[in-house]
């Protein structure tokens, strides 16, 4: 895996070479154990609605724009890191994100676009985990749905397991749990189907929790 993904990676960057779908999972090497792995990555050039790294709270996003919590929701950011100032001790790399907390089904976290935006055929990136809480993984995973709001309120909505799920914190040794961060990709084909979504006038993305204990959103 390591082989595969490093060789993708490296000829990518420094020989310029179109190996980037292999990154961004629209391609799966020959002979690996892909269900095994889990790519975690932002593109560069497109609109990031919210990089929690921008150090303006929770309280509004990368564009400016506000966000809400409602239904109960508890969410703020927290640093993603091995040492002090760490949600946990099962983040290993270096981020910050969000961790919306445990709590009812109703729970919305609402990413204003600040003005509208033409989504047709464009994708919705989300880097997520279910985030390990100090306690043994059991029970079914977790997940969360995502929603994008029209100028007109029309609203149209698509589960996270329809574009693979969150991957489960897993044991990086036998003392120490680790969070795994995975980008998931929404289509925005998927949600005019059945809809009257118009996806030419989107001016809000929602994320509703709806049926999981912790977890890291990072809209890209």
């Amino acid at each position: 895996m390591l082989t595969a993904y490093g060789c993708a990676f490296y000829r990518a960057a420094l020989l310029g070479h179109a190996t980037t779908p292999y990154l961004a999972g629209k391609l799966l090497p020959g002979g690996v154990a892909t269900q095994h792995v889990q790519l975690s990555f932002e593109q560069s050039e497109a609109l990031t609605v919210d990089n929690h790294e921008d150090g303006n709270g929770i309280g509004s996003n990368s564009l400016g724009a506000p966000t809400q919590q409602s239904g109960g929701l508890s969410a703020d950011e927290f640093q993603f890191h091995q040492g002090a100032g760490a949600f946990n001790g099962s983040f290993f790399g270096s981020s910050v994100g969000m961790v919306a907390r445990a709590g009812g089904n109703g729970r919305l976290f609402v990413q204003d676009l600040a003005s509208k935006q033409d989504l047709a055929q464009k994708e919705i990136w989300v880097r997520v985990a279910e985030v390990f809480a100090g306690q043994k993984v059991s029970g079914p995973a977790t997940g969360f749905q995502l929603g994008l709001r029209d100028a007109s309120g029309v609203e149209s909505w698509l589960d996270s397991d329809e574009v693979g799920g969150l991957p489960r914190p897993f044991p990086r040794n036998s003392a120490t749990m680790k969070t795994m961060l995975k980008t998931l990709r929404f289509k925005s084909g998927c949600f005019a189907v059945n809809s009257r979504l118009d996806l030419s006038a989107v001016t809000a993305i929602l994320l509703r929790c709806n049926r999981f204990d912790d977890l890291q959103i990072v809209a890209n």
